[in-house]
């Protein structure tokens, strides 16, 4: 299954690249000025693009659905209710966390990247204080 899967995604990918050159390729290569009449080439060149485009978006769907039918049919794919509960505490203390910040005093700066010393730590001659 995962070498069809990595075979189908690295088809999907070029195709989909190629699909996009081929619709850029007129104005990138200056086939076409704007505002002119659409020569056949330039033509042929944009519908081919957005067909191969829309080949690989199909490609991405079919291995999308396969990939989570396999998923779901070997119970990985499962809502859990450990992770549930995990996800949640999380949360919960990321809340907690970022309400202490804002409740601190002087939390008007904001965090101090690692390494660099506050305004009140510094001297004034540009020295960092030790101690």
């Amino acid at each position: 299954m995962t070498a069809r899967t990595v075979v189908a995604l690295s088809w999907s990918l070029v195709i989909g690249l190629v699909g996009g050159w081929l619709v850029l390729s007129p104005w990138a290569l200056g086939e076409w000025a704007s505002g002119g009449d659409w020569p056949p080439v330039v033509k042929a060149e944009l519908f081919s693009g957005v067909g191969l485009v829309a080949l690989a978006l199909c490609c991405l769907l079919v291995v999308t659905v396969q990939v989570v039918a396999t998923l779901r049919s070997s119970g990985r794919a499962t809502e859990s209710p450990e992770l549930e509960s995990t996800l949640v505490a999380v949360a919960q203390a990321l809340t907690a966390d970022l309400m202490a910040k804002d409740s601190a005093p002087g939390s008007e700066t904001g965090p101090q990247p690692a390494g660099r010393a506050s305004l009140s730590e510094s001297r004034s001659d540009g020295r960092r204080e030790d101690g």
